[in-house]
């Protein structure tokens, strides 16, 4: 995607990582180095926004990059306090939801650690999100898929599965999808929330008017102050059309989520079709798809991040079925046509 302000495309990640923060909030020299949660922090300053204007957060977090940028009024505290409050909240977070973090709430989970009922609070939140996604797409965005993940090395562990042995990859799989325990992998849709979880906090300290981007996925709190929606490029691969946006789209209240296989990806010599990181709940096998990409806007970045990720594990067909239920969605896919010609199906046009 490309945001307004000619950000950078952002690439979705979720290792354990510091975190970079910059803002325009004061005028100073050297940023300060500050040590919050266990995580080196950076915080650089530049020149305060005039009356009226945005502030614009921008950095790393969760192994990607994000952008933030929103219209503080006369109730919103000052810009330092969100910043803080921000930063806080995203190096809590990825201690909860990164799977790259053995020490993390899901990591601990998946070994066995018992909770106390209800919490920890974000990490049920996220549950319970994951269940809903899980029911909207009729299973196909699963957050139990974390039995394979692993295997397949998309954690960062050494991969067990897609080394060259198809029949040991085929008992391996038979073994893991006779696992009675659920084991977590909430990927799929956890940038989504954490992007979510941003516009909160936000809107928490009175903010109406703010675009929240992690990893390439968005969220829209309302529009820009004159009223006009926020204009969001939904940028093509190269091999599509050499790197020009498909469209652009209005995005006001909504969340906003690519998801794709054109960076990692093996072609089947006899179908043509890709075999990407994006599993098939289902089989436990990376997903045949046709689809090269999918683009979803929904009323939440958590819901349009795992429906991308589950249109793109069943593929066209079963993708415009699923859609054409949910008038509250919005589609951008680009898939291959049975000649093999890249072509784009959208609800916005």
């Amino acid at each position: 995607m490309i945001l307004e302000g000619n950000f950078a495309q952002r690439k979705k990640g979720y290792p354990q990582g510091s975190l970079f923060f910059v803002s325009s909030l004061c005028n100073v020299g050297l940023a300060p180095l500050v040590v919050l949660c266990g995580l080196l922090v950076t915080v650089g300053c530049t020149t305060a926004p005039k009356t009226g204007e945005p502030v614009v957060l921008q950095g790393e977090a969760q192994g990607t990059t994000f952008a933030i940028t929103y219209w503080p009024v006369s109730e919103t505290p000052a810009s330092e306090r969100v910043a803080d409050s921000i930063q806080r909240y995203l190096v809590a977070f990825n201690k909860v939801a990164s799977a790259w973090d053995t020490g993390s709430v899901i990591s601990r989970w998946n070994r066995g650690m018992v909770f106390r009922d209800g919490e920890p609070v974000e990490w049920n939140r996220l549950l319970q999100e994951g269940q809903r996604i899980k029911n909207l797409t009729n299973g196909w965005m699963d957050p139990q898929v974390g039995r394979f993940t692993t295997d397949w090395g998309f954690n960062g562990q050494k991969a067990v599965l897609g080394t060259g042995n198809p029949s040991a990859d085929s008992a391996r799989i038979r073994e893991l999808m006779g696992l009675t325990k659920p084991i977590y992998d909430v990927n799929a849709y956890a940038q989504g929330r954490s992007v979510d979880g941003v516009a909160q906090i936000l809107k928490h300290f009175g903010t109406a008017h703010a675009l929240v981007e992690i990893g390439g996925e968005l969220y829209a709190l309302g529009g820009r102050p004159d009223g006009s929606d926020f204009q969001v490029a939904v940028d093509a691969p190269t091999e599509v059309r050499k790197g020009k946006p498909i469209t652009v789209v209005g995005l006001k209240n909504r969340g906003m989520a690519t998801s794709g296989n054109y960076r990692k990806f093996q072609v089947d010599p006899k179908s043509g079709m890709r075999y990407g990181h994006t599993l098939n709940p289902f089989t436990g096998w990376t997903a045949r798809t046709d689809l090269l990409s999918a683009t979803v806007l929904a009323p939440s970045s958590s819901e349009a991040d795992g429906v991308a990720t589950a249109l793109m594990a069943m593929g066209l067909n079963k993708a415009k079925e699923l859609v054409q239920k949910h008038p509250e969605w919005d589609v951008v896919l680009v898939y291959s046509n049975p000649s093999g010609v890249w072509e784009v199906y959208s609800t916005l046009e």
